[in-house]
């Protein structure tokens, strides 16, 4: 696992040098990409021009949720969202080529499409937790500001893991690139708002299936004392870094098996 890491680090590098080569590129897609979800984040702040709360949540607290779920989900789109190229290298038989070199193959897609200008996203995210931050009034205990630096990390691994788990869906329907989108960047719309929102039904599916109450909501709803709705114990924030590991850990399995199951085009 080690030397593997080491060797992403190595093609991400050479990546990098090759886009940064042409800067003028790198600057306006890094902008498009800053704008994009920018106006994800207008486009919720108009909520509150009709209404003072949303779910019980004020705006600042929607920010900082929307804030903390944004960063670890742009980190994880940056370190291994090009994994979803999976389905175009499935349908046009180019995936065997990465079967046939000594490094695997998550390590392989993840570095060969890294984009360095996903870095826009992560800044937009970075912008807005700044933004909550001088919303709220909260005294910042060494308690508050673990559990929020722990949140984005383990929020980074669960979105790490819904990319990985749902591009593998391609190993067995090769047209799998839009299912894996729907629960990618649905599932980061869905946990940039309040769970209190959603049916019981979707809060309980966002707990105990795709766990993405874990990748912030959770976590923020302590920060913030805010209560959780009736059926999602507001303890189970302490088992989000075990839930984010395992999360990693099943996204590989079902990997490993669609790995298992491939057939090549033959083309």
């Amino acid at each position: 696992m080690g030397d593997e890491l080491c060797l992403w680090r190595v093609l991400v590098a050479a990546r990098v040098r090759s886009q940064w080569q042409y800067r003028t590129s790198f600057l306006l897609y890094a902008c498009g990409s800053f704008l994009g979800a920018l106006v994800d984040f207008v486009a919720l702040s108009a909520i509150f021009t009709k209404v003072p709360q949303l779910g019980g949540w004020s705006f600042g607290e929607v920010a900082f949720l929307y804030g903390v779920s944004g960063l670890g989900f742009a980190l994880a789109s940056f370190a291994v969202g090009s994994v979803g190229n999976l389905s175009r290298r499935v349908k046009d038989g180019t995936f065997d080529s990465l079967l046939l070199r000594p490094l695997g193959t998550i390590t392989q897609l993840s570095a060969e499409g890294f984009a360095l200008r996903r870095i826009g996203r992560v800044a937009q995210a970075g912008c807005v937790l700044v933004l909550s931050l001088t919303l709220l009034e909260l005294s910042w205990t060494p308690g508050r500001v673990a559990v929020t630096t722990v949140a984005i990390a383990c929020g980074t691994l669960v979105y790490a893991a819904v990319f990985l788990a749902t591009a593998a869906v391609s190993f067995w329907v090769i047209e799998g690139a839009e299912v894996g989108n729907a629960f990618t960047y649905g599932g980061n719309f869905l946990s940039n708002q309040p769970l209190d929102i959603y049916a019981r039904w979707l809060r309980q599916f966002a707990t105990f299936v795709l766990p993405l109450a874990f990748a912030a909501y959770l976590p923020v709803a302590w920060v913030l004392d805010k209560p959780t709705p009736r059926g999602i114990p507001s303890a189970l924030v302490w088992a989000t870094p075990l839930v984010a590991v395992a999360a990693l850990l099943v996204s590989r399995a079902v990997w490993q098996a669609g790995l298992r199951t491939y057939r090549s085009t033959g083309t």
